[in-house]
């Protein structure tokens, strides 16, 4: 009797030392005011990369964590200032994925290792970002995504050619990931503008100069057999200069 109370307490004590333990782990990768913490769990298997699997997962998780701080900043940012969130209709998923991928590309070559264990079959990755680091390399992204913006629309097409909308396109997406931040600047010594609503003003100003002028070149047919021929200019409604930039696909020859 007295073996197997003993035996019982053994297990106890061993079970509570365990738990202990894996609270103090748990514990341990929180995320705090210097660190952001994520673990990625994967079954192990055969021919599976579960160890990229992990690592991906943690990631996500940190991206995550940092997507919730950067939107309760500005959330506070624009409630201090009384002043509604910018809305430069963008299309909320496209805001998203910009948001996300600017994320991925700032912390994949910070983040650290913290811990790589196999328990059983389970791997556990667990990373860890330095905030401070973070905000730095996300300033600097956002500064130079500022200068070469100015650099662009300092010599952009004045009419709405190609590739002065390409250009535009990608300005809205360098910047869109700071749409809430300070992105005003000075273009060729004019009075400092918001550089991402003046680029998707620009934008959508071109778009809209761009005309179609379709007429029937060979009418009325002689037989039914006979091509019916359609001429499409591309011009610019403001100067009336045609856009050769522009191709007429017929989708039907794909």
């Amino acid at each position: 009797m007295y073996i197997r109370l003993l035996h019982s307490i053994v297990i106890m004590i061993y079970f509570f030392s365990f738990a202990l333990g894996q609270t103090n782990v748990e514990s341990q990768y929180l995320s705090n005011d210097e660190y952001w913490y994520a673990t990625g769990e994967v079954k192990k298997s055969i021919g599976s990369k579960y160890k990229m699997e992990a690592r991906n997962i943690a990631l996500s998780g940190i991206a995550s964590q940092i997507s919730s701080t950067i939107t309760a900043l500005e959330t506070k940012t624009v409630t201090d200032k009384s002043e509604k969130r910018k809305d430069y209709g963008i299309a909320e998923e496209v805001y998203s994925i910009t948001i996300n991928n600017e994320i991925e590309a700032t912390i994949e070559f910070d983040i650290e290792d913290v811990e790589k264990k196999l328990d059983g079959r389970i791997f556990r990755h667990t990373i860890r970002l330095n905030k401070e680091k973070y905000f730095k390399n996300r300033k600097e992204k956002r500064d130079n995504a500022i200068k070469k913006s100015i650099a662009i629309l300092s010599n952009i097409d004045p009419f709405p050619s190609k590739s002065a909308i390409n250009n535009l396109n990608d300005i809205v997406l360098a910047l869109l990931p700071y749409s809430d931040e300070d992105l005003q600047a000075q273009i060729q010594q004019n009075t400092p503008i918001n550089v991402l609503g003046y680029s998707i003003s620009l934008a959508r100003n071109y778009i809209d100069r761009i005309v179609f002028d379709v007429t029937i070149d060979k009418y009325p047919l002689i037989n039914i057999s006979d091509e019916l021929l359609i001429d499409v200019h591309v011009y610019d409604r403001k100067t009336n200069m045609p856009l050769s930039q522009f191709a007429v696909i017929d989708v039907t020859d794909r």
